[in-house]
């Protein structure tokens, strides 16, 4: 009998530690990324002016001084990408493909430009569940101009849920 009251306790005890630990689970957003909209210039013959697009050729992303691959071949026009939580400055490489003619031979090779930020990061409590996020305040930011025509600043603030904050306008 002793040994069946033992183990009922036991069995209890577990399952009210076990209920208990569901509660402690994160249920918010805690990642804060960069949002970015990529569009091409091109030439409208109709209003013989220069207009954007979304972008519609497929690029490469990836972080200097990192190894990983952030977007390989996306024929993406929207994208996020993440800022350096412990610095205050991150750059990205964009690897676009641009048709080279040269005498009547084309063959396309890939640009690269590079996008760098300024940031300032702020450490913001969400809950002891979570833990911490960092919101970012874009100071300045800069680029090379081999296939990037222009970026254009919507929004310095980056915080989780942040719609835009760049739009990245490429040559064609």
């Amino acid at each position: 009998m002793n040994r069946i009251l033992k183990f009922f306790a036991f069995f209890c005890c577990s399952l009210f530690l076990a209920a208990c630990g569901d509660s402690n689970t994160c249920q918010k957003e805690v990642n804060t990324w960069l949002q970015a909209n990529a569009y091409e210039m091109y030439y409208n013959t109709e209003t013989e002016m220069m207009e954007a697009k979304a972008l519609s050729i497929p690029f490469v992303v990836y972080g200097v001084n990192n190894d990983s691959v952030l977007y390989q071949d996306n024929n993406i026009s929207a994208f996020s990408l993440p800022l350096n939580k412990f610095d205050s400055i991150t750059e990205f490489v964009f690897s676009t493909p641009f048709v080279q003619i040269q005498d009547t031979v084309s063959d396309t090779i890939f640009v690269n430009d590079t996008l760098s930020f300024y940031h300032q990061n702020e450490l913001v409590l969400v809950s002891l569940e979570c833990g911490c996020t960092v919101n970012y305040t874009i100071d300045a930011f800069s680029f090379t101009v081999n296939a990037i025509d222009s970026v254009v600043l919507i929004s310095n603030e980056v915080q989780v849920g942040t719609k835009n904050n760049f739009n990245i306008y490429f040559k064609r």
